[in-house]
């Protein structure tokens, strides 16, 4: 099979009150495989319990971050408040303001910096906000097979790809025999 070695940044936050690791990429950067990346990169970082897809939108009067959860196994999950907080973290962390949308697909959350934390407030439903104090761990990188080039040659922003032997498994990961 044609492949080629793909590396994708993340860094790794986690929420203090939920006492959960989350792990957040830039959804500019081309992940062609969510899934197995998220297999692969939960795998190397032990106690992840998932992977932030996260798309700033800086062109609103408040900017917004497109949110995406995806858990280990590779299912898209809704966003819990621990995730909401990382995501306003991360988001927070590259624009300088004290206040985000999270734009996810169960709803909308308001971010706010709080001290040391970040305060999130749902705005579709009457849930009440929760205070996420969350702590930029470490940046870090994985790499991932991706797919052979599209029959296009990579005209579509993609550059062309070389052939590798890293490959990422799209099988399922084994039960714990615990």
């Amino acid at each position: 099979m044609n492949v080629s070695d793909r590396t994708i940044s993340y860094e790794s936050y986690r929420s203090e009150n939920h006492n959960c690791r989350l792990l957040a990429v830039d959804a500019a950067q081309a992940v062609p495989d969510r899934r197995a990346f998220v297999r692969a990169a939960c795998e190397s970082e032990d106690d992840a319990e998932g992977v932030l897809f996260l798309a700033l939108e800086q062109s609103y009067a408040e900017p917004r971050v497109v949110t995406t959860f995806v858990n280990p196994e590779g299912t898209v999950e809704r966003v819990t408040p621990a995730a909401a907080g990382c995501a306003a973290a991360w988001a927070l962390d590259r624009i300088g303001e004290e206040t985000v949308l999270l734009d996810t697909q169960t709803g909308t959350y308001r971010a706010v910096a709080d001290g040391d934390g970040v305060r999130v407030e749902a705005l579709s439903s009457e849930d009440e906000g929760t205070n996420a104090a969350v702590v930029r761990e470490r940046e870090s990188e994985a790499s991932l097979a991706a797919p052979a080039p599209a029959p296009d040659g990579g005209r579509l922003g993609r550059s062309p790809r070389t052939e590798t032997e890293s490959v990422v498994s799209e099988e399922p990961r084994p039960a714990d025999d615990d």
